[in-house]
């Protein structure tokens, strides 16, 4: 609502465009883990194996940051192709590039929410990735409108909302998942999850590009 009062339709629509391909890299940064995790969680803490469930969870979030890095960098290095050759908007250049930034941040929310769902947590869900981005969003876009800034300030308010998320996020695990673990704390044993992580998680991963697709199709 605040973006379409203060700003231009034509900034409404380069911020929407913006926001899907940001949703699409996250999405495939995530490789089907979000849905993955919280199903291998669940079933190693049905077989009560914590060393399993640690390293799905380490491995989780090592694959995610890879994958999310790599897309970043590839959005950012081609946002001018993009923008030029799919979009016929220049304008969209430098919004893309600011929103590349925010991919391994915003991969590693989804993947934090997967892990403590794997644990029958879904109120990390509500706090970080449905309320503090949005909430936190609004407290750096309000200056802009009242300043009167320009409209690509809007991009760097929503990608600093996500990190700010994303590190209040990593606090709030460090804190939290020791205690979901319990307090007999083994070392970590790598076993050979990745394999059977992925091999579970790329088929979702199909599917959720099938219900992205539905969704965003209109805005592209």
């Amino acid at each position: 609502v605040l973006l379409a009062r203060f700003f231009s339709p034509s900034e409404y629509g380069i911020f929407s465009l913006g926001f899907v391909i940001l949703n699409i890299c996250v999405l495939l940064s995530a490789l089907g883990l979000s849905d993955g995790t919280t199903r291998q969680i669940a079933f190693y803490r049905e077989k009560t194996d914590i060393s399993k469930i640690k390293a799905i969870i380490f491995s989780s979030i090592q694959v995610s940051i890879i994958a999310s890095i790599f897309l970043s960098t590839i959005l950012f290095i081609f946002s001018d192709i993009i923008a030029r050759e799919i979009f016929n908007n220049l304008n969209l250049s430098l919004p893309l590039k600011i929103f590349a930034i925010a991919i391994p941040f915003f991969t590693l929310i989804y993947i934090f929410v997967s892990i403590f769902r794997g644990f029958n947590q879904v109120k990390e869900k509500v706090y970080f990735q449905d309320t503090l981005v949005s909430i936190s969003y609004i407290f750096f876009l309000v200056p802009i409108i009242i300043l009167g800034l320009r409209f690509i300030n809007v991009i760097y308010a929503y990608t600093i909302s996500i990190v700010f998320t994303c590190f209040i996020f990593i606090f709030y695990l460090n804190r939290r998942l020791p205690q979901l673990l319990g307090k007999n704390q083994e070392e970590l044993i790598f076993h050979s999850v990745k394999k059977e992580l992925l091999i579970f998680s790329l088929p979702l991963l199909i599917v959720s590009m099938l219900q992205m697709i539905i969704t965003y199709t209109d805005t592209l």
